[in-house]
């Protein structure tokens, strides 16, 4: 059907014209924020923390459950590198 008219075309520079628009627009809509959100330059760099308030009583430590044996658990540190009870690696799987 060639002879019959497309609708809702819009032609190239229609398109050119309205893209130059948006890019204008925004350019200087930009340039008005930009004015109008100034940088103080007395603020301080960082902001104030907030005081805290020490609690009236001190929190208690909770106690920690005692073992089977009845004795409060106990932490063990001993300095140093353990080694592993099987035999040392001479060499390893490459992918």
């Amino acid at each position: 059907m060639p002879d019959r008219p497309r609708s809702g075309t819009v032609p190239s520079w229609g398109l050119k014209l309205t893209s130059l628009a948006a890019v204008v627009n925004v350019f200087f809509f930009g340039f008005g924020y930009a004015a109008t959100h100034q940088k103080t330059t007395d603020a301080p760099l960082q902001p104030p923390v907030a005081q805290t308030i020490a609690p009236a009583s001190p929190t208690p430590a909770p106690t920690p459950a005692p073992n089977r044996d009845g004795r409060a658990p106990r932490a063990t540190l001993a300095p140093g590198i353990r080694t592993s009870p099987g035999a040392p690696l001479t060499t390893t799987r490459h992918s």
